[in-house]
């Protein structure tokens, strides 16, 4: 199911990347199906970079593996590695806001509100996760 929605999403994307909490799934035209990437309870525990080294090195290997060439890899933050919370009405999201966000269990967090179909929801994640995988993916001159 995740491959059936990965291939529509990427008409115009080099490659992309879906992240689970314990995977990293690889889609584009670097490969001829959908590459799955384990990540070791080392690496990744508990939404948290065990060894951002041996997370770099894993990625690197990864793309050096499969023959990925310098391109642009959209990243997509599969819900296993979000939290979310949704808000009847603005007054709601100002009120609550600050508090679902002193809940999400990480020391820096990043987080986006989203309006749709009516709807008031946030969406928060680990920080430090987002901006090493960002990171790697730079130096791997991605």
């Amino acid at each position: 199911m995740e491959g059936d929605i990965l291939k529509g999403m990427t008409k115009n994307l080099q490659s992309m990347v879906y992240t689970t909490a314990s995977k990293l799934f690889w889609y584009g035209e670097h490969f001829s199906s959908l590459m799955q990437q384990v990540l070791p309870q080392d690496i990744i525990s508990d939404l948290e970079i065990m060894d951002p080294d041996k997370l770099a090195a894993a990625v690197r290997e990864f793309l050096l593996h499969n023959n990925v060439k310098e391109g642009e890899i959209t990243v997509i933050l599969s819900t296993e590695v979000t939290f979310e919370k949704e808000f009847i009405d603005d007054n709601a999201l100002k009120d609550g806001l600050a508090l679902f966000l002193e809940q999400v269990p990480f020391e820096k967090v990043a987080h986006r509100v989203y309006y749709v179909n009516k709807k008031i929801k946030a969406v928060a994640v680990n920080k430090e996760y987002c901006m090493a995988l960002r990171r790697i993916l730079i130096e791997a001159r991605c």
